[in-house]
């Protein structure tokens, strides 16, 4: 099935984060056609009461947000993976799928998903 989203990968772009007024921008980026392009952009509001400022989110919940968002391509090609084999129908050899491959993307996605870095 082809997709109709930015194609992967898609990464957090640590290089591109913009303080706002309003609170923080981490962007989720990809490469496309040679050039980085802005896929998104994740929030963290803050809250004023005066001159005091606060973060609705801790910093580490901000950056988990951008990970999960930024796996998002990788988890569903691994979730579209391990639906091909389940459905019985064997292993693919165009693609080279079979039961090792898609749980092995499956892994890899997760762990881009929970720490940033996939095992690839």
């Amino acid at each position: 099935m082809k997709t109709k989203h930015t194609p992967a990968p898609w990464f957090p772009n640590g290089d591109n984060v913009v303080i706002l007024s309003e609170g923080d921008a981490n962007f989720i980026t990809c490469e496309s056609r040679g050039i980085d392009v802005d896929i998104c952009q994740v929030f963290n509001q803050y809250e004023f009461d005066g001159d005091v400022q606060t973060a609705l989110m801790d910093l580490s919940e901000t950056e988990a947000n951008v990970r999960l968002i930024a796996a998002a391509p990788d988890l569903l090609s691994a979730l579209q993976g391990l639906l091909f084999m389940a459905s019985g129908r064997g292993e693919d050899p165009h693609s080279g799928m079979n039961w090792q491959v898609a749980q092995r993307n499956a892994i890899s996605a997760i762990n881009k998903a929970l720490t940033g870095e996939s095992d690839e």
